[in-house]
């Protein structure tokens, strides 16, 4: 769990440094639903509320290469084009 969480988050840091994103360019995180808690726990260590990662995995579970679709249909009301 400790890992998992340390690595997904320097993964997003990792990525939002190299695009130049600061937390108030991102609306929305959309990660991998292999884990609630991972979820929480990353969101709140790179600073989002919990209303700003895109959460799943209570309806489907580990969805693994359908997350991202799956998470993109869930929220699509809350998007913007």
């Amino acid at each position: 769990y400790k890992y998992a969480v340390e690595k997904m988050t320097d993964v997003v840091l990792a990525i939002m440094e190299k695009n130049r994103l600061q937390r108030e360019h991102i609306k929305f995180l959309v990660p991998h639903q292999a884990n609630k808690r991972i979820l929480e726990a990353v969101a709140q260590r790179i600073g989002f509320s919990q209303d700003q990662v895109m959460v799943t995995i209570q309806e489907f579970g580990n969805t693994t290469d359908a997350t991202i679709p799956l998470c993109l249909w869930r929220y699509e009301p809350q998007l913007k084009k």
